[in-house]
């Protein structure tokens, strides 16, 4: 079966200006990642575009516009990146740079003072009108902020607790790095017939030194910390509600430790543009010439490139090994 590469780029209409569908580019760069607080995205628009050619570029493309980057194969295509655009080139060709919903929050000043409240409650507040998903129960004490962005203030409660927000479209989660897709059925990457390249590294109990640093938050926003591993090693930072005895947490965080610790591996992953992969996603990583490198895992980041050189190349970077 052949694959035929196609892409959509939609800019809703804005301004007075009617809705703008270019359908080839010369490239698109997306980077997602629940450990980016931004997600980011570049377009490079063709020199010859219809609507170019009666029309200034500024009048065309400013600062704040929406934008959709939809891309696939075959017409069949995948809404890889919705936000707006941050800064337009000056020259040809038109390069265009997105950031996701979280530029809003960027530019949206705040002022917040409250007593005794809680995460969701906070979000809510410096983030109205967006559905907020982030675990129940986390109690931050009194807060206070005065004159600074939303994204500041979520930038603060990731310092202080150690969870870390982002943007799932218009979904502002915070604590839940993986999402939705978590209960999302695997997909099965087989590195000889779906992969260009990797760059993996084995995580051999001796030799692989990984430190982790642990935060229970309790009523009031207190916390408790803990830090067990390997001095010197690759940091991981989790995050805990309602665990109030130290020793308690020791046990928890020492299972988590030598989970993360075990045989496995870690890395980037170079893939076609199938199977289609989202950050938080779950894959089935399989080799039929190298079995050792066969595991279930988390998806941390996915960077995704697509150019009119007749290649799309999703690069993803694995996470936490699923289940272990």
């Amino acid at each position: 079966m052949s694959y035929v590469m196609c892409s959509h780029i939609v800019f809703p209409a804005i301004r007075g200006r009617r809705e703008l569908n270019v359908y080839a580019v010369n490239s698109v760069k997306v980077e997602s990642s629940w450990k980016m607080l931004t997600d980011t995205a570049e377009i490079i628009l063709p020199r010859k575009v219809r609507d170019f050619r009666n029309n200034r570029i500024s009048e065309l493309f400013r600062e704040g516009d929406p934008v959709e980057i939809r891309l696939g194969y075959n017409s069949e295509l995948y809404t890889e990146f919705i936000g707006y655009i941050t800064k337009v080139s000056a020259g040809i060709p038109v390069t265009l740079r997105l950031e996701d919903e979280m530029y809003a929050l960027k530019r949206r000043t705040v002022s917040v003072s409250m007593k005794n409240t809680n995460l969701k409650t906070l979000l809510q507040e410096i983030a109205p009108g967006y559905k907020i998903d982030c675990y129940d129960g986390i109690e931050l004490g009194s807060v206070r902020y005065t004159n600074i962005s939303a994204a500041q203030v979520l930038e603060e409660v990731g310092k202080k607790t150690g969870m870390r927000a982002f943007f799932d479209r218009k979904v502002l989660r915070c604590g839940k790095v993986y999402g939705d897709q978590i209960d999302e059925p695997l997909v099965n990457v087989y590195l000889e017939r779906n992969a260009v390249s990797e760059e993996l590294n084995r995580k051999d109990g001796g030799e692989y030194k990984i430190q982790v640093k642990a935060v229970s938050i309790l009523k009031g926003g207190k916390k408790l910390e803990v830090k067990i591993g390997d001095s010197g090693g690759t940091v991981k930072q989790l995050s805990y509600v309602g665990i109030t005895a130290k020793a308690e947490l020791e046990k928890i965080v020492r299972a988590d430790y030598e989970r993360l610790k075990r045989k496995g591996f870690d890395g980037k992953v170079v893939l076609f543009g199938l199977p289609r992969i989202v950050q938080g996603q779950k894959i089935n990583l399989k080799s039929e010439l190298c079995p050792e490198l066969d595991g279930t895992y988390y998806v941390d980041k996915v960077t995704k490139e697509f150019s009119d050189s007749a290649t799309y190349r999703q690069t993803i970077e694995l996470g936490d090994e699923y289940g272990g």
